[in-house]
């Protein structure tokens, strides 16, 4: 079977939505009946170079990394004829001969459900194409049960939507590093954007009378006034390191030392921080999602979205224990158990499409 995954995502995204894919990529390749995988790139790339490339290069017009997908990257499609196109990052696939294969995969729908946390490109985007590629897609994939909900939700009469969960990696060592970084921090991975809402997290932080530093992994976003504003006056401004993108061996570093881990979104559609916090034991504080109760399940603390107050009354309580760590191995490998079964009823559907 001859399989292309439209990689955009892969080569110009330094976020949660690539590392998804490239667990996807890793995926596609124990497909027993897989005979070529190309993947199409804006530009060659040598973190992918173990792969077959082909460009389609994204020149200086206004929004033609996006119109290259209606016209450009269907006509190299076509032309490779390949049996199935996945399309990683919910824009497409488009125009594609009526043989091949079409799949799309869906991390979330806040640009529809959640608008006013997105860019009005995001937001006009999601409503002009969403629909109708929900409507030609021969597979839907989804990051978990609870984005496959919303999908449903959104367009009930989908042909097939099936989740295709990240694994839980398991890193070489986990043993914390005292010698470098012996004073605790609190530690939050994501773009700083407004479903992040870290201005909930900084309000929470002011009123933690510990003496605990707070760490944010994660680039500048968009609509961020508010927490600028909040960085800029915050009393404890000097125990706050945002680090702006960094390594994966520096993130990982962070989070084998953190003593706290935080994620106060207000919507998500799965919360891959989570799933790469588990194999550190490390004591957990989320928003109460329904994509975050899928991971941890009763062994998180949670709190109601927005609400500074709880917060920090969750902080203190686990911070009045430290140190400590969680075991969560029941969670890993119940998790992993579940996503095996899954990327067994993926190469089932291609089986049926051979």
């Amino acid at each position: 079977m001859k399989i292309i995954l439209l990689s955009d995502s892969l080569v110009l995204q330094s976020a949660g939505v690539k590392q998804y894919n490239l667990q996807l990529l890793k995926t596609l390749t124990t497909y027993r009946n897989l005979t070529d995988l190309t993947l199409i790139v804006p530009r060659h790339s040598a973190e992918l170079a173990a792969y077959n490339q082909v460009e389609v290069p994204i020149n200086a017009l206004p929004l033609h990394q996006k119109w290259r997908h209606f016209t450009r990257i269907p006509r190299k499609i076509n032309k490779l004829n390949p049996d199935i196109v996945i399309e990683p990052a919910h824009f497409g696939p488009f125009r594609l001969n009526k043989q091949i294969k079409r799949c799309t995969v869906i991390h979330d729908l806040t640009p529809i459900s959640h608008p006013q946390f997105h860019p009005l490109s995001s937001r006009v985007g999601h409503r002009l194409t969403l629909q109708p590629v929900l409507g030609r897609s021969d597979l839907i994939i989804t990051n978990s049960e609870s984005t496959q909900i919303t999908v449903r939700r959104f367009q009930p009469q989908v042909k097939k939507i099936q989740v295709l969960s990240p694994p839980i990696e398991k890193r070489s060592t986990l043993e914390r590093n005292q010698a470098r970084d012996s004073k605790a921090y609190l530690l939050a991975i994501g773009t700083q954007e407004p479903r992040k809402d870290y201005v909930t997290l900084l309000q929470a932080y002011a009123e933690l009378h510990f003496d605990i530093d707070l760490v944010i992994i994660g680039g500048p976003g968009w609509r961020n006034t508010q927490f600028d504003l909040e960085f800029a006056n915050h009393p404890k401004k000097s125990s706050i390191r945002m680090t702006g993108y960094i390594s994966d061996a520096e993130k990982y570093e962070l989070m084998k030392n953190a003593s706290i881990f935080v994620a106060t979104s207000k919507a998500e559609g799965l919360g891959l921080p989570l799933l790469e916090i588990l194999p550190y034991q490390t004591p957990v504080i989320c928003s109460d999602l329904p994509s975050f109760r899928e991971i941890g399940g009763e062994r998180f603390e949670y709190f109601p979205a927005g609400y500074a107050s709880v917060l920090t009354e969750k902080l203190i309580q686990v911070c009045s224990k430290l140190p400590f760590k969680c075991d969560f191995n029941d969670r890993i490998k119940s998790w992993n158990m579940k996503r095996k079964a899954e990327v067994d009823s993926l190469f089932t559907t291609f089986d049926a499409w051979l």
